[in-house]
């Protein structure tokens, strides 16, 4: 089982991106969430964790 680097679920489906694992349902939500969104700023911090995660990495 692999966790999402976005919101911690324990999820078989998703994609791997560099260092980090993202489950189907955060991949739809960032998909369908428009700048307007309440959700919006909460998703880009998220992606931007994961982007600083692996850039640590390198």
């Amino acid at each position: 089982m692999k966790i999402c680097s976005l919101c911690n679920a324990h999820d078989q489906k998703g994609i791997n991106i560099l260092q980090s694992f993202l489950c189907d349902n955060c991949l739809e939500r960032i998909s369908k969430t428009g700048v307007d969104d309440p959700d919006y700023d909460k998703i880009v911090d998220g992606i931007k964790k994961v982007w600083q995660t692996n850039e640590s990495v390198k």
